[in-house]
């Protein structure tokens, strides 16, 4: 990792192989595998072995033509990546098993629309308002 010319810096919950230079002037790494040690003088480097609470974002995800939330769970006291999922089921009898940590909301037409290429503007606004 080259921070080159960075003043300030922020690493969370990453796994960082070499450390080939540090900012200029501040970073803060939470969570990071290695934790970097504090230094003081020129350069200023905190490091915060375990990331205390994250809540990532929810992101779209499409399975089989249907659309879901997915929303990750709280995570406590962790550090290093989160790049390994577990399998959980949705709650929906007829939606098919998450490759993911927490869990889906299925994404109606009655709760949402998505628009499509060629969609006027009149047309998302109709569906929306309906």
């Amino acid at each position: 990792l080259d921070f080159g010319t960075q003043q300030q810096t922020f690493v969370r919950n990453s796994e960082v192989q070499v450390l080939a230079s540090l900012p200029g002037f501040n970073s803060v790494f939470v969570g990071t595998k290695p934790t970097p040690r504090m230094t003081c003088g020129e350069t200023s480097v905190i490091g915060v072995p375990r990331t205390p609470l994250i809540a990532e974002k929810p992101y779209l995800l499409v399975r089989h033509g249907a659309w879901y939330l997915a929303v990750p769970p709280l995570r406590r006291n962790t550090s290093g990546s989160s790049k390994g999922c577990a399998r959980v089921k949705t709650g929906d009898k007829h939606a098919p098993e998450a490759d993911l940590m927490g869990h889906q909301i299925p994404l109606t037409p009655a709760l949402v629309h998505v628009s499509h290429p060629g969609e006027s503007a009149w047309e998302i606004n109709r569906k929306l308002a309906a």
